[in-house]
């Protein structure tokens, strides 16, 4: 196919014709560059890339599609629009005034170098790429920017099901990149933007590229949940942990826990939607950090969150250890040892596609933005379903009253014997569960007095004398690749046998004395880099 071929214009049913270029963001690392941060001393000096965004209404009869992600702006006022370099993988931003017009700022040093666009809705939530050109099922996104570029209107569906965001200005062709091409859906539109990445219909089918968007669904990989396209959400890959900066420098991580005692758990047992969603709201909690590299030149000096775009829910986050708004202190990140970091409650239930920005400033009077979406939420914790000895399990409930398994009416068991549980995974924004964690079973132990012992006046190898398989210290481990995380049952539950050696009568201190133990308190946690969920659970010898 012959670029001029390829460069056809598309014009939906009642919206304007226009092009466009962009990224949704995601688990891969990002740094943006705010116009005065851009200097003008590279080769070929500043780029620019202009335009304005546009909201365009369906015309009447033309029904949305049932997938499709409506846009819920009355106007494009605060959208930024970002830039993903193809080459440095460094991120520009531009921010669009109350008439929707934005201007992005590269530096001379990028230029020849190819962009893909994403525009970001003042929520914090990617909305999608611009579209250079359609064709036969392939859009284009590449652009080279040759000094400065004004993409003209930019037309964003209100339901970015109808179609695909394009530019109404013809790009020449000196100024597009060919080979920078995204996967075409329903209506023209990426296979990625309404799922945020995820999904069977943004599987690719062989090996990702390079490049801003490896896996061609429309989204950069920044703002994709899956950028291989694999099936699996970055979270749960191989070697996912904290994410890097392109310069080296910082590593970032976001983390969620969701972590409740059996007190808290009749909502996620029985609870309406409502319940369900207040206990979310109260019972989340995320945390922001990031960490200066070893091997890096400079030293962090601050970080604070962006107000900017940002969940709408941002300045409703609070501090739990005083209650206290976090935006009383501009969303600041404290130092802790070797990194800044705080934990907040959203006090709202958060979504797929929320992304948070992190401006980090440095010893040497440089600043740095790292950008990253949320590609999942847990919607529900590690639910006990079953327990007992093996080949006699009993159904379980929380119930209200009593709280099975709570301090008050803990779940009696045979000492002598392995304890099996079963249990059903945390559940996913769409209900479905999150395979691909790891468990940890977190054993704490308590004397006849119905204090809990301290973990560091343990003794372990007196205690454990006998090293127990899977045990490291109080914890027992069961990784995801293990065979009983393999495969969901029918019932899509989970079962992991605890070997009865982890239920000592007694624990060794470190001053050689003995203290009996009459209870256990287990966490069933399911974890991974991103965040854990889990129930605790007391359990008494009988």
């Amino acid at each position: 196919m012959s670029l001029s071929d390829f460069l056809t214009r598309v014009v939906l049913p009642g919206l304007a014709a226009t092009w466009l270029i962009g990224i949704p963001m995601a688990c891969t690392p990002g740094t943006g560059l705010d116009d005065e941060q851009v200097g003008g001393d590279g080769p070929g000096g500043n780029l620019a890339i202009r335009g304005t965004l546009n909201l365009d209404r369906a015309p009447a009869g033309q029904a949305a599609p049932a997938n499709g992600r409506e846009v819920g702006f009355a106007a494009t006022g605060g959208f930024v629009v970002t830039a993903v370099s193809e080459q440095t993988q460094r991120v520009y931003r531009g921010v669009a005034d109350e008439n929707g017009a934005f201007e992005i700022d590269i530096p001379g040093s990028e230029s020849g170098n190819t962009f893909v666009l994403t525009i970001v809705g003042s929520d914090g939530k990617p909305l999608g790429p611009v579209l250079l050109a359609v064709a036969d099922g392939t859009g284009l996104t590449g652009l080279k920017p040759q000094g400065d570029v004004d993409l003209g209107d930019i037309g964003i569906p209100a339901n970015l099901g109808l179609g695909p965001i394009m530019a109404a200005a013809e790009i020449p062709e000196a100024s597009l990149d060919d080979d920078s091409k995204t996967r075409l859906g329903e209506n023209d539109v990426p296979v990625g933007v309404n799922s945020f990445g995820k999904g069977a219909g943004t599987l690719l089918a062989g090996e990702a590229g390079d490049g801003a968007d490896g896996d061609e669904d429309g989204l950069v990989d920044l703002f994709d949940a899956d950028d291989d396209g694999d099936g699996i959400i970055d979270d749960l890959e191989d070697g996912a942990g904290a994410w890097g900066f392109p310069t080296g420098d910082v590593r970032a991580n976001f983390f969620m826990n969701l972590k409740i005692q059996v007190e808290d758990s009749r909502p996620f047992y029985h609870g309406t939607p409502e319940e369900l969603a207040e206990a979310l709201s109260r019972l989340t909690v995320i945390t922001f950090e990031v960490q200066t590299e070893p091997s890096a030149a400079r030293t962090i000096t601050g970080a604070h969150l962006l107000d900017s775009p940002a969940p709408d829910y941002l300045p409703l986050t609070t501090e739990p250890w005083t209650g206290q708004l976090w935006s009383l202190t501009g969303y600041a990140l404290e130092a802790s040892g070797d990194r800044f970091g705080t934990f907040v409650t959203p006090n709202a239930v958060m979504e797929v596609g929320d992304t948070f920005t992190v401006q980090v400033d440095f010893d040497d009077g440089g600043t740095e933005r790292y950008s990253r979406m949320l590609n999942y939420i847990f919607t529900s914790i590690p639910r006990l379903v079953r327990w007992g000895p093996p080949g006699a399990l009993a159904d379980y409930d929380p119930g209200d009253p009593p709280l099975r398994g709570s301090p008050r009416d803990p779940l009696l068991f045979d000492g002598t014997r392995d304890l099996v549980l079963e249990f059903i995974p945390p559940l996913d924004e769409s209900g479905a569960p999150l395979e691909g964690f790891d468990y940890s079973f977190q054993f704490f132990y308590f004397g006849d007095d119905g204090l809990q012992i301290n973990g560091n006046d343990i003794d372990y190898e007196a205690t454990f004398p006998a090293p127990v398989p899977g045990m490291d210290r109080t914890c027992y481990w069961v990784r995801a690749t293990d065979p009983a995380l393999a495969t969901l049952s029918a019932e899509n539950t989970y079962t992991v046998q605890l070997p009865g050696e982890a239920f000592v009568d007694q624990v060794v201190l470190n001053d050689g004395s003995t203290v009996d133990v009459a209870r256990y308190k287990i966490d069933i946690t399911a974890e991974c880099p991103s965040g854990n969920a889990a129930i605790t659970v007391i359990f008494e010898k009988q």
